[in-house]
């Protein structure tokens, strides 16, 4: 199932607050994007409790945080926490993470930087609902793509074809056509969405989503620009 999930990486209440409610008229679920200036060089803003208070759409919760475990323990108990995002590289031995994980009854994510090889999954794939791609360095939106991302893609979707595979990382009108054909199915624009008209924004992305996703479905290739 294809989506855009925009992420919300803000270092404020009231930014945090806008966004939600900017956008939740056309969207129904979002990523919260944490970071605790340890296991990437920014700190966001996040208050597990105000968001437990004030959150009123489903969103996953990609955690840049060194440890991804005892941080989750603060947002176990907010009912619209669907999915658990975390880092391969946050973590000293991923099976065990992803079974602690498992406790908290959420899907389960494992995101991957741009550096770290994608058969590192191979010893949970069954254990895990998808997988989330960096396709920048993390902790900071408004960087440039990294093509070497879709050749990563394609490369574990033909490896794992029926995996979840997310792409989070300069998401945009130009980048997406190329991470659909490239075998991802989930999306996670920040500045392509919130830049402008943020509702306008959303949906055009959503539009370009389906279309190339049809276009895939039918065998097309992807249009050399």
């Amino acid at each position: 199932m294809y989506a855009i999930t925009p992420s919300i990486l803000v270092y404020s209440q009231e930014a945090f607050l806008e966004q939600i409610n900017t956008i939740k008229s056309v969207c129904s679920y979002v990523q919260v994007d944490i970071a605790d200036g340890v296991f990437v060089e920014g700190k966001t803003w996040i208050d597990p409790e105000f968001v437990k208070e004030h959150m009123v759409i489903d969103f996953e919760l990609h955690m840049m945080v060194h440890n991804p475990i005892e941080e989750m323990q603060r947002w176990k108990d907010i009912d619209h926490l669907k999915r658990i995002v975390f880092h391969y590289e946050s973590v000293d031995d991923i099976e065990q993470a992803v079974a602690d994980m498992k406790q908290f009854g959420r899907e389960i994510s494992v995101c991957l930087n741009p550096d770290t090889p994608i058969d590192v999954l191979d010893a949970v794939i069954d254990q895990i609902d998808g997988m989330q791609f960096m396709s920048v360095y993390p902790g900071k939106q408004g960087q440039s793509f990294i093509n070497a991302t879709l050749d990563r893609i394609k490369a574990l979707h033909a490896k794992y074809p029926g995996l979840s595979i997310a792409d989070d990382g300069a998401v945009n009108k130009e980048t997406l056509p190329q991470l659909v054909h490239a075998g991802a199915t989930r999306f996670g624009p920040g500045s392509a969405v919130w830049k402008g008209d943020a509702v306008k924004n959303y949906e055009e992305l959503v539009a370009l989503m389906e279309e190339h996703a049809k276009h895939l479905k039918e065998g097309h290739e992807l249009p050399v620009a």
